[in-house]
């Protein structure tokens, strides 16, 4: 352990010093509190044995500062010439972990000192186990918003992350448009050639979005063989974007025999938000809207909203 000694009687400093010492332990001394609240700002500290009556801040003022620190648990041993409980109370309601009076007994001493190292033997365990335990609450939150088959954010994600994304658009004025796709004939896809193959099919597809977007563009899987692009662009880019998708998601070459097409395809519809446009919802049912004139009117190919949303 490392080991703070704190004693204004340079007798008594030595004494604790050397007992310290003699147990295996580093040690360091200051003469009075100031000096020990220096040397505790700067090095990791195990244990703190100090007096309570000295220049400065005494052992109470100490004690006090020790457990406002949040980063470690510090062990703190008392030193009184007091016996009296009555004059030991205050320090352990300070935060006081032990004391010991004086005349110092090197027994009494080596005892809190096994007993200290127990005691922060057990706070760095739990230290580590609470590091891992937010790490794990941090991956488990990361993993939450992910679509476990196709690797993009899923509706949990969307749900967070449109409104967000609409204020800043209205913070800075700029433009945000929403590009829903389906994938076409997928339930003939899934009861020709079976759900794995439906799922390849998902996977492929995503991969397309991933790969052919923008660092800037956001993917979501939107439900079932839907998904969902947010681009920073005005209608006009974003149709060409998602047309862009669709050719290289066709370029895939995947057999559909249940497609009029003979492979995999995908709709797509367009719709962009403007500072003078309602919120989320308006704006993924203008897209919605958009990709149902998509299929009904044929099939892969992009249609833009013609919705006019009200302020």
């Amino acid at each position: 352990m490392k080991v703070l000694v704190v004693d204004d009687d340079p007798i008594s400093l030595r004494i604790l010093t050397a007992v310290v010492q003699d147990a295996g332990h580093q040690c360091f001394s200051a003469g009075d509190g100031d000096a020990a609240w220096k040397l505790l700002s700067g090095i990791e500290i195990d244990l703190v044995i100090s007096d309570l009556q000295m220049p400065g801040p005494d052992g109470l003022e100490l004690c006090r500062r020790i457990r406002t620190r949040r980063d470690r648990y510090t062990y703190v041993v008392l030193v009184t010439s007091h016996s009296d409980p009555d004059e030991v109370w205050p320090g352990m309601q300070a935060g006081a972990d032990d004391y010991l009076t004086k005349p110092m007994d090197a027994t009494a001493l080596r005892l809190r000192l096994i007993a200290a190292e127990r005691v922060s033997a057990l706070h760095t365990q739990l230290s580590a186990q609470q590091a891992q335990l937010e790490q794990l609450n941090t991956q488990l939150a990361a993993a939450a918003r992910v679509d476990a088959l196709t690797g993009l954010r899923n509706r949990r994600a969307l749900d967070e992350d449109l409104p967000a994304l609409i204020a800043r658009c209205q913070r800075y004025g700029h433009e945000l448009s929403a590009v829903m796709l389906d994938v076409d004939y997928f339930k003939t896809y899934n009861d020709q050639f079976g759900h794995p193959a439906g799922d390849e099919v998902l996977r492929r597809v995503s991969g397309v979005l991933i790969s052919q977007g923008r660092q800037t563009d956001q993917f979501y899987r939107y439900g079932g063989e839907e998904f969902l692009c947010l681009l920073s662009h005005d209608s006009i880019a974003a149709f060409r974007t998602a047309d862009r998708l669709r050719r290289a998601v066709a370029e895939l070459r995947i057999p559909h025999p249940g497609s009029a097409h003979g492979m995999v395809t995908f709709s797509a519809g367009v719709a962009t938000w403007h500072a003078w446009a309602p919120g989320p919802d308006a704006l993924l049912a203008a897209a919605d809207e958009a990709l149902y004139r998509a299929k009904a009117g044929g099939r892969n190919q992009v249609r833009v909203s013609e919705a006019v949303p009200q302020s």
